[in-house]
């Protein structure tokens, strides 16, 4: 049976389900929608049927597309990361208006407006980091150029590998270098 060619209605029809997966996916829905319009149990179960009928269709223009686009939707996700992440650091302004009525004799009562200002410092969101880590890992792996992960530590019960740890400090190397390019336009 391992060389053969599965035939069966059952495996026919789950063939057919997830070339219907990756055309879904080409015309734009997401993984959620493909697992409700399909009858897959979850988003997981989804990629994980594209990835299957990848790796036994390949090479065929739509699954280099669909990378293609996968890819390209990374890079548009850690930009906006980026550009929240930025935002997050920038002063926080807020502005608090107190009224009170002031008794000022025959006339009457008389408003007094009170404004306060107040600008408190940010210095980020982590989250936005990790989307960005995120998005340069899962266009990694699209790419292939992903080595596997030597095991080096574990961490409160978590296990780090090399490679994770190494995309960490690139990325806190490249948030460095933009907060110091982003300082120098600021101050300059």
């Amino acid at each position: 049976m391992a060389g053969r060619m599965r035939t069966s209605k059952a495996s026919i029809l789950a063939r057919k389900r997830e070339e219907d997966a990756i055309r879904l996916r080409l015309e734009g829905l997401t993984l959620e929608e493909i697992a409700k319009r399909l009858g897959y149990s979850n988003r997981s179960s989804v990629l994980v049927a594209i990835i299957r009928a990848r790796s036994r269709l390949c090479p065929i223009p739509q699954i280099e597309e669909l990378r293609n686009r996968e890819v390209a939707s990374t890079y548009e996700i850690e930009r906006e990361a980026w550009e929240q992440w930025f935002r997050s650091m920038e002063n926080k302004k807020s502005e608090t208006v107190k009224e009170s009525a002031v008794d000022t004799g025959q006339n009457g009562d008389a408003l007094k407006v009170e404004t306060q200002k107040k600008t408190e410092g940010q210095c980020g969101n982590p989250a936005y980091l990790e989307k960005i880590l995120m998005a340069q890992a899962r266009r990694a792996r699209l790419l292939g150029i992903d080595k596997p992960l030597k095991i080096d530590w574990e961490h409160k019960g978590r296990v780090i590998g090399a490679q994770r740890i190494k995309m960490m400090e690139v990325a806190l190397k490249e948030m460095k270098r933009r907060m110091a390019e982003e300082n120098g336009h600021r101050g300059g």
